[in-house]
């Protein structure tokens, strides 16, 4: 009411405001044994294994960091990648596919029906040319999650998985292709270059998801340079 300002009460010299020892507590004593029996008994914790993580496996901060958020979890990679040095693809399958699969279950990776030598095998299949990722992740991940216990280049076979590396059949797949599409094929000649992934995904579907990826894309460029 009168525009002042000025102060009410002070709290640094009240006892209720001190801080003093609780008469019914005894005192602590923390000594450096105790100390260090701690310090060996705790297990690695997070920032650890983020740094090797990056630095050993050199995956990024932000894999590295997905990778940690559970004990289960840093588990099961670790098991993965003693029996498996291609780092970057166990990484790409732990935060693809298996991550999207352990968050719509609701579970940790203890739980996963997978063990690690079973997803070995199967980025290892991808790893040799077997079969591609994207029909490895769509087909024979979930085939292999429905059947844990049967071998994953087993489940190719049954399923008809095998990439089709049998290059004079997809040279007419591709041909094929391009000559139903005459008007993507001048756009193509007029510059527009990504159109090239459209007669991929022709190409693709035409053969069920078993071309070899790398060398149909090779061959739909070559084809277009040529027209």
């Amino acid at each position: 009411d009168e525009n002042k300002t000025f102060s009410m009460r002070t709290k640094e010299e009240l006892n209720d405001y001190r801080y003093f020892p609780d008469p019914d507590l005894s005192p602590l004593h923390i000594s450096d044994r105790w100390l260090e029996e701690i310090r060996q008994t705790m297990p690695v914790l997070p920032e650890e294994w983020i740094s090797k993580f990056t630095t050993v496996y050199n995956w990024s901060e932000e894999d590295a960091m997905g990778l940690t958020e559970s004990r289960e979890t840093v588990q099961y990679v670790e098991s993965v990648c003693a029996i498996y040095a291609h780092y970057k693809a166990v990484a790409n399958w732990m935060m693809g596919p298996v991550r999207a699969y352990a968050n719509a279950q609701g579970i940790e990776m203890d739980a996963f029906p997978l063990a690690p030598p079973r997803l070995v095998e199967l980025m290892d299949l991808v790893d040799k040319g077997i079969i591609s990722f994207s029909m490895a992740a769509q087909r024979l991940f979930p085939a292999m999650i429905a059947k844990p216990e049967e071998a994953a280049y087993a489940l190719v076979e049954t399923l008809h998985l095998r990439q089709d590396d049998n290059e004079e059949a997809l040279v007419q797949v591709v041909e094929q292709v391009i000559k139903e599409f005459p008007l993507k094929v001048e756009a193509f000649r007029n510059g527009k270059k990504g159109i090239v992934t459209m007669f991929m995904g022709e190409v693709m579907k035409r053969t069920q998801g078993r071309a070899n990826p790398s060398r149909a894309q090779e061959l739909v460029s070559k084809k277009l340079q040529e027209l």
